[in-house]
C-alpha cells in the first residue's frame, strides 16, 4: 500500500491544498463481453426492488410503482416469475391506496408466508412532500400474502419506526 501527499500548482500560479492519495494495488480481472439477454419486469416504477426466490422456484420482485422518488401516488407492488426470470406478472398492488410507501423488506416467514415490512411517508401537504421541522418518524407497517404474492393482507401497523 502506497500513500502520498503533494501540493500542486494552479494555472495561475496560486497553490493548491495537499492532496490524499491511498494506492491499494489490487489484480484486475478483465472478461470478454458476453451477450446477455435482459427482461423488462416493469414499464414504470420499479425503485427499490427486492427479489425473493420462493421455494416452489417462483421469483418475487416487490418494487415501487406509480409515482417518481418522491411521490404520493407511489405505493409498492409485487410482480412475479415462474419461468426464471424471463416473463413477469402484471403488478399486484400491496397497498393499493398509498400515500408514498417505499423501502420494502421482504422474508418468507416459517409458516411459508411472505411478508412485506415498509414505510408510509405520509407526510404531503396538498401534493407537495412537507416534512417540516418536527420530522416524526414513518410508520413501519407490514402485510403478509399466503398465495405466493398474488393477493396481500391490508396492512397492519408494528412497533418499528422509519427514519425521521
Amino acid at each position: 500500500m502506497t500513500t502520498s501527499s503533494d501540493t500542486r500548482n494552479t494555472a495561475e500560479g496560486g497553490r493548491q491544498k495537499p492532496r490524499f492519495r491511498l494506492e491499494a494495488p489490487s489484480p484486475l480481472e478483465i472478461y470478454r463481453q458476453q451477450p446477455a439477454q435482459r427482461f423488462l419486469v416493469l414499464n414504470a416504477g420499479g425503485y427499490w426492488p427486492v427479489l425473493t426466490l420462493l421455494p416452489s422456484g417462483r421469483l418475487v420482485a416487490v418494487l415501487r410503482t406509480d409515482d417518481f422518488h418522491l411521490g404520493q401516488r407511489g405505493r409498492l407492488a409485487a410482480v412475479v416469475s415462474d419461468d426464471g426470470g424471463e416473463s413477469w406478472s402484471y403488478p399486484f398492488h400491496i397497498d393499493p391506496r398509498g400515500p408514498d410507501d417505499r423501502n420494502p423488506a421482504v422474508g418468507l416467514a416459517s409458516d411459508g408466508a411472505l411478508l412485506c415490512a415498509f414505510y408510509r411517508a405520509d407526510c404531503y401537504e396538498n401534493g407537495v412532500y412537507q416534512r417540516g421541522p418536527e420530522r416524526r418518524a414513518f410508520d413501519v407497517v407490514l402485510s403478509r400474502s399466503t398465495d405466493g404474492a398474488e393477493t396481500w393482507s391490508s396492512w397492519e401497523h408494528t412497533p418499528l419506526q422509519g427514519c425521521p
